[in-house]
């Protein structure tokens, strides 16, 4: 037999071996494939253990048995490192959307009953909860009402993440701000937050009227740099701020902006709130002021019907 004639063969064994998993696919089956998940989420399978609770070599089977059942190398794994084969890469692409599938199966299922069991999984970027337009509070406080048994996850992270972390079907909406919008995403509009730059009460900027700040003064300004701000063009200047610190939270630039050395921008009504213990004040607002949109994000086709029941208690109708 040529080394062609092999490999076809070796093919349509695999292709028979796959059409038999699928046709014969089990609760152990769907177990296997959670505990293949879980690997290619922890990166490999010795980091996997801990939140499998299952010791190297137990996981190790679990997934060569799932190679068995498939008929395909999933992952390579061993000194080189993990990584995904091609085949492994189809099987976690589809063992996905099993589950999301699976989850909205549920979803469905349970809206049949006056009082629906499930979960609710929701992000949120921080610093939102000091603005009076910031609703979702009220908003589960009447969804508990209406779903006591429904378990609310919330999660508070950067609006890239949520975004990743809806797409991917690990969250079923988030609350963030306005910027590109990625495919497969939809978007509803909430409210506009209007944020400023600010320096505190040790900065030497603190002193000093606008009127005596020019542009020039403004260059020579260290700013911290943060994931919200970076990318929003600043009405009338066209300058380059130093940015000798970073962070990765609204609370994280107020902490820097507080110590005294520091410059950054935080949404007026975060500023507000802790000027009470700490004095803050803007910089030069009708050029270091900007509005951006706070907004409602969720995964592009059909709506869940846990998520409906949050919209509705927004105020918001979608289908």
């Amino acid at each position: 037999m040529t080394s062609e004639t092999s490999s076809v063969e070796s093919q349509r064994k695999q292709g028979a071996s796959v059409d038999q998993y699928v046709n014969a696919i089990s609760d152990a089956d769907i177990r296997l494939l959670r505990i293949f998940c879980v690997v290619v989420a922890s990166g490999g399978l010795s980091a996997a253990t801990t939140e499998l609770q299952a010791d190297l070599s137990t996981v190790s089977r679990h997934v060569k048995d799932l190679e068995d059942k498939v008929g395909a190398r999933l992952c390579n794994r061993g000194r080189s490192g993990f990584s995904l084969t091609a085949h492994g890469v189809l099987v976690h692409s589809a063992a996905q959307e099993l589950f999301r599938a699976l989850k909205s199966f549920r979803e469905n299922i349970t809206t049949l009953h006056d009082d629906p069991i499930g979960e609710l999984r929701v992000g949120v970027m921080d610093a939102l909860l000091s603005d009076p337009q910031f609703m979702l509070p009220a908003a589960l406080h009447a969804y508990k009402r209406r779903a006591p048994r429904v378990q609310v996850h919330l999660t508070v992270s950067k609006p890239n993440d949520i975004e990743r972390l809806v797409l991917s079907g690990e969250l079923d909406a988030g609350i963030v701000a306005a910027r590109d919008r990625p495919p497969g995403l939809s978007y509803h509009p909430l409210y506009q937050e209007k944020s400023s730059l600010y320096c505190a009460q040790a900065h030497p900027f603190y002193a000093r009227q606008d009127a005596d700040i020019d542009l020039d003064d403004a260059c020579a300004l260290d700013l911290v740099e943060d994931p919200y701000t970076e990318s929003l063009p600043l009405r009338g200047f066209t300058g380059v701020l130093r940015k000798p610190a970073s962070a990765d939270s609204i609370e994280a630039v107020a902490l820097l902006v507080i110590s005294g050395d520091y410059v950054g921008f935080l949404p007026d009504h975060y500023a507000a709130t802790i000027g009470a213990t700490s004095a803050l004040r803007r910089i030069r607002p009708d050029i270091f002021s900007y509005e951006q949109g706070i907004e409602l994000v969720w995964r592009s086709g059909p709506v869940n019907p846990f998520v409906r029941g949050l919209f509705a208690n927004l105020g918001l109708r979608v289908q």
